[in-house]
């Protein structure tokens, strides 16, 4: 019995939470019992969401509101969960679509330029690849540290 009670103790505290958090919703009047999927996302674009941000706004409120008992109608359109990584990750030879007069894999294949001519996959390039993007949000003593690894890291490429 005490697991039932917690459970409508957990709808009543995410619906006490939920309803002033939507009051655009609650108090347009719109029943959710019977509303429709275009109506609900005409309320966030009022809000100002727009873009994809509309669809990631409704998927959550009906998750919120389904967790806090509130009925809803089943106009709304089936909210999916997040995408699972089932799929593979594509490869580079997948990447790059292959023209009908390109010669042989064989021939394509360059020879690696060595580290010390700078190639692609240079030691240089792999570690600024890594490096940080600058951003001025940061707190200055961040960004002071930023550009003096920064200099270095362009000592020890120049000097190669």
């Amino acid at each position: 019995m005490a697991y039932a009670e917690e459970g409508i103790k957990r709808e009543q505290a995410l619906k006490d939470v939920l309803i002033p958090a939507y009051s655009f919703i609650f108090e347009n009047g719109l029943d959710l019992e019977s509303a429709t999927h275009r109506q609900l996302e005409e309320l966030f674009k009022q809000e100002g969401a727009t873009g994809d941000t509309p669809r990631k706004c409704i998927a959550f409120f009906l998750n919120a509101a389904k967790g806090a008992g509130i009925k809803l109608s089943p106009h709304f359109k089936k909210v999916r969960g997040p995408r699972k990584g089932t799929a593979k990750p594509r490869r580079k030879e997948d990447a790059i679509p292959k023209s009908k007069s390109s010669p042989p894999a064989e021939e394509t294949k360059s020879t690696p330029k060595p580290l010390s001519q700078g190639g692609a996959d240079s030691w240089e390039n792999i570690l600024l690849e890594k490096f940080p993007k600058f951003d001025p949000a940061w707190p200055d003593d961040v960004k002071s540290k930023w550009f003096d690894d920064f200099k270095e890291l362009m000592a020890l490429k120049k000097n190669g």
